[in-house]
């Protein structure tokens, strides 16, 4: 009885207690108009950093950013029950997915995803990845190609971030870059591009926020102080060409040369499995549906914009709807593509229907965390966010008016940091510039340029920013990793920029402020490169860094014997893989053309473990470095002195056997091979070249032996096959 007792009255008590919540709420009800006590306060803002903070914290961004989103719900209904669910809920969740512009992204991500499964499915980016791994032979050039490309797809920031994506993602696998750097390459060249792009959606949107002026004559005048865009590009192609890296990157790139793209362990697109590939594919099954998408979406912005009811193609533009012009493009572009894939009998229709739905699932993730970002900013706007930080912004204004262009840049990073939203930003500040500097022109050009710079800025660093979610997912990276490796990169150049808006406050001279920022930015990656003394380079241990500085102090003491075995002991290094004890692929590529020259006979193997990433999961990566060592070793053991072998990446091996060593005899190699790793559990694919006058460079022998290798992995797997005429065509 006691306990039946006790169970009464604390039951009685929760009703009480819910109650009491919902009493606020039904008071409510009867007013006019309710505006919440945080309402365009210092609070409205803290929502946005309760989910940053926990994201890069927990490494984890789902529960994160709702934790944000509820917290601003809590704010919202001065923390009644009913007020917060029905404020998450309805002018959240509900809001924000039935938005015709939010809906209309989520529909043009589903469909580049099955354009995307689609091309990779028909081969083309297996093509693609074949064609480039001939012409692009470094990661130097692997990384500038990314550049250029992401800089030539200028029409739009989503756009760009997963077409790039689909595209090089092949090009820098093979060139083992990681996914957290080509993921920074691609929201680097996707928002700082498209915010200096007079023909873009971007420039578009902020057009549309500049009351009472020549929008696009503005806009483009504004291009030489967009600091933050164009000593972003300086970055780029700065650490690519100087080889350097620093921050949690470089040990995504140290990792990566190693064959471990991912770094970060359970990685979600680490366990997306390989599209089976048509071996008829060829580059134009790419570049077609690539193209058809960017006219189509051209088209589709300018139709949305009125240009075919008479509108002029600047003022169509300026007037699109970025979102309604994608979707009708991309879906245009996906029928000529199923049309294109159909009538060369590449893929079946019923084959291309089948990517339907696995393209929708490739961007479930992206448009999981899209959907709770808004989430977060509806929060924020339904506290009044942008009208603090536009009363803040104008009191302030009239005191500082020189260093103005560097306060509106520091307010539009922090302010797109922590709403993820570019636009959102141009729409708060750049009318406020506009009204302070009427009588200035010069330095209303240069704040509406620190104003776009810094909510690119802000827009670039942020977790929960569109842009940053998808480049993560046209790169296929964890996307708490991209975020967290790209900050040292932004946060640098945001420092530098900051530096040079100051100077241009008082100069107001693009043609000396610009220069001097592309010094600071090379400067500081000279500075961060003799400091660290890190540079990542293709197959290179890093012994070989330290092999250089060896080797001059032995030069400048030849006389010394133990100088000379001290310098040629660490040569031997940086020749070798570490982890292995072959040559690593630097020194393999130089020493097989060396040997080609000399004698253009005898077999090219390419040999590569099959289902590694399988053992990895189920086993751990120890037991797949195990297995990587295990073929090393009997590589060796086959293999004779005089043969070169070579570890090419990952776990992929070569060996040039020179001489007059006969077909037959070049496949007991092989089964030797097959014997001795089947005894272990496990097995390989092998493709074999025969060495002619003809194809005399390690170029065109791997190009070949890659082709019969994929000839094995597309038959069964653990085979070895011959390259022939026949796979070539």
């Amino acid at each position: 009885m006691r306990k039946k007792g006790y169970g009464v009255f604390g039951l009685s008590l929760a009703l009480c207690a819910v109650a009491v919540m919902f009493l606020p709420m039904a008071a409510l009800a009867e007013g006019e108009e309710y505006v919440p006590a945080m309402y365009q306060t210092f609070w409205s803002l803290v929502p946005p950093v309760v989910a940053i903070a926990l994201a890069l914290i927990t490494k984890e961004v789902y529960s994160s950013l709702f934790i944000g989103i509820l917290v601003g719900a809590l704010f919202y209904s001065d923390f009644a029950f009913e007020g917060t669910i029905q404020h998450l809920v309805n002018d959240g969740f509900l809001a924000v997915l039935t938005d015709g512009d939010n809906m209309g992204i989520v529909i043009f991500l589903v469909i580049l995803g099955a354009m995307v499964c689609l091309m990779n499915r028909a081969g083309g980016s297996a093509a693609f990845g074949r064609w480039a791994s001939v012409r692009i032979k470094s990661r130097v050039g692997a990384q500038l190609s990314t550049v250029l490309l992401g800089s030539m797809i200028f029409i739009d920031d989503y756009f760009n971030c997963l077409t790039v994506g689909s595209v090089m993602r092949p090009v820098t696998d093979k060139h083992y870059i990681s996914r957290a750097k080509l993921a920074y390459l691609i929201d680097a060249t996707a928002a700082p591009i498209c915010i200096i792009a007079p023909i873009s959606s971007w420039a578009a949107a902020v057009s549309g926020f500049v009351p009472g002026q020549d929008a696009i004559a503005l806009f483009v005048q504004s291009i030489p102080y967009n600091f933050y865009a164009l000593l972003t590009i300086v970055m780029m192609i700065g650490l690519a060409v100087m080889k350097v890296d620093f921050g949690p990157m470089a040990i995504h790139e140290r990792n990566a040369v190693q064959g471990d793209l991912f770094t970060v362990k359970n990685a979600l697109y680490a366990e997306v499995k390989e599209e089976e590939v048509n071996s008829k594919g060829r580059v134009m099954d790419l570049v077609v549906p690539i193209f058809a998408l960017i006219v189509c979406c051209v088209i589709g912005m300018i139709y949305t914009g009125g240009f075919f009811s008479g509108v002029d193609f600047i003022t169509a533009f300026s007037d699109c709807s970025a979102s309604q012009g994608l979707v009708l493009g991309s879906l245009f572009a996906l029928a000529i593509t199923i049309v294109f894939y159909v009538c060369r009998r590449v893929l079946s229709f019923k084959d291309c229907m089948g990517c339907l739905p696995d393209g929708f699932k490739s961007m479930v993730p992206a448009i999981l965390i899209l959907s709770m970002a808004w989430s977060l900013k509806a929060m924020t706007d339904s506290l009044g966010a942008k009208y603090y930080v536009e009363a803040l912004v104008k009191g302030t204004s009239a005191s500082f008016i020189s260093f103005l262009p560097a306060i509106v840049f520091l307010v539009g990073c922090f302010l797109a940091f922590a709403t993820g939203t570019s636009w959102g930003t141009f729409g708060i500040l750049i009318p406020i510039v506009v009204e302070a500097f009427q009588f200035e022109p010069t330095l209303m050009i240069i704040s509406i340029s620190a104003c776009m710079a810094g909510a690119v800025c802000g827009d670039h660093c942020s977790p929960i920013s569109d842009t940053t979610i998808m480049a993560s997912a046209g790169a296929q990276c964890d996307h708490v990793t991209h975020v967290s490796t790209q900050l040292p990169y932004a946060v640098s150049v945001a420092a530098i920029s900051f530096v040079v808006y100051l100077l241009a406050g008082f100069v107001q001279s693009a043609w000396i402020c610009l220069p001097i920022g592309i010094l600071l930015t090379l400067g500081f990656l000279f500075i961060v490169k003799k400091t660290q003394g890190h540079s990542v380079k293709a197959g290179a241990e890093p012994a070989a860094a330290f092999c250089g500085a060896v080797s001059g102090a032995v030069a400048a003491e030849e006389k010394e014997e133990h100088g000379y075995a001290l310098a040629k002991h660490f040569q031997q290094q940086a020749a070798m893989d570490l982890m292995t004890g072959v040559y690593n692929r630097t020194y393999f590529e130089q020493h097989v053309d060396e040997l080609l020259a000399e004698q253009a006979s005898g077999y090219f193997y390419l040999i590569d473990l099959d289902d590694l990433k399988q053992f990895n999961d189920t086993k751990g990566h120890q037991y797949g470095d195990e297995m990587i060592c295990s073929l090393a070793k009997a590589l060796k053991e086959i293999y004779g002195k005089g043969d070169c072998i070579g570890r090419i990446g990952g776990d992929e091996f070569a060996v040039y056997a020179a001489g007059e060593l006969g077909s037959e005899q070049a496949i007991v190699k092989a089964e030797q091979i097959h014997t001795v790793l089947k005894a272990n559990g496990w097995d390989c694919s092998i493709g074999i070249v025969e060495v002619t006058p003809e194809q005399r460079t390690f170029d065109k022998l791997y190009r070949k032996g890659d082709k019969a290798l994929y000839f094995v992995k597309r038959n069964g797997k653990g085979g070895t096959h011959f390259f022939s005429d026949e796979l070539e065509q």
